[in-house]
């Protein structure tokens, strides 16, 4: 077998990217007529031409062309594997900014969090809760999002659904005035909604935060739109299921220029991981839904 150095079949890299004996040379610190040698001896191993030579330039041939082909996708795969392995051994320790809804925080992250800093007890996370929109990479590290990130140079993984459904107290009638979540980063979809459940239905309350919407609901102030997550656990409340279960998106979000670091890589790791065991409630299977409607808009190319 033939070595993956800068002198077995590394050398072949480095005369495709340089051009020429020289330049490869230079990059090796040896000198050309070494580098010539050594391809020589390459080629009589291989019992193939790799290259022509032109006065100093070299052209690849088919063959030289179909390795280098080969040798590109290994250095892919070994730069892999050198960062899984060097990620084993790194230390998770320094501040994390993760932004999230209050349900999701309040109901699935915050009581995971004694085994995560368990695992890793020099990380320490701050939790920026909350309908804002903030910037991955500049404002905060990691996000948990049920709106399409947008941004260049994200990396974005769909995370699971997030389940949304219409509740009541016991006592209050189904035709009471609607209580729906607004706010900014989100009017788009929630206009949306208005307009296909909404209608000819009197709007009481409007609010950004989930667990007021909830608390309003279990006062009885009428029906509200609330994360199932948060509705299926308070045995007071009904689903009324003449309006639609409406399936959300969750989408994990990080900077490219970030992903790498150890501290960041194994939050955002083990928030994907936490909303995929949390599916069944994420996505209210606790009850029987009625029938679902989607509502799910996929990240720009340029997002990915």
């Amino acid at each position: 077998m033939v070595p993956l150095d800068s002198f077995g079949l590394g050398l072949l890299l480095v005369l495709h990217r340089t051009g020429s004996l020289v330049a490869a040379a230079r990059v090796l610190d040896v000198d050309a007529t070494t580098v010539g040698r050594r391809l020589t001896l390459l080629e009589r191993s291989l019992r193939v031409q790799l290259v022509v030579r032109h006065r100093g330039a070299i052209t690849l041939t088919p063959a030289g062309l179909e390795a280098v082909r080969e040798l590109e996708q290994a250095e892919v795969h070994v730069a892999r594997a050198l960062d899984r392995a060097r990620a084993r051994h790194e230390d998770v320790a320094g501040e994390v900014t993760v932004s999230l809804g209050e349900a999701m925080a309040q109901r699935v992250v915050a009581p995971a969090l004694p085994a995560l800093l368990e695992r890793h007890p020099r990380l320490q996370l701050r939790l920026e809760v909350g309908a804002q929109r903030r910037e991955v990479g500049r404002q905060v590290d990691v996000a948990l999002l049920i709106v399409p990130p947008r941004g260049e140079g994200l990396r974005v993984r769909r995370a699971g659904s997030m389940a949304f459904a219409f509740y009541a107290a016991r006592e209050t009638s189904a035709a009471a005035s609607l209580l729906l979540f607004s706010n900014e980063v989100e009017e788009r979809h929630e206009t949306a909604l208005r307009r296909k459940v909404a209608a000819g239905r009197r709007v009481s309350v409007l609010s950004a935060s989930a667990p007021t919407l909830l608390a309003c609901v279990e006062a009885g102030v009428g029906v509200g739109l609330v994360p199932c997550l948060l509705g299926d656990e308070v045995s007071r409340l009904r689903r009324v299921t003449t309006f639609p279960v409406i399936q959300r998106t969750v989408w994990s979000a990080v900077h490219r220029s970030e992903a790498h670091i150890a501290r960041v890589r194994a939050t955002a790791d083990w928030l994907h991981a936490l909303c995929v065991a949390e599916a069944a409630r994420l996505e209210g299977r606790r009850r029987a839904p009625a029938s679902p409607v989607k509502d799910e808009v996929a990240p720009r190319e340029g997002a990915r």
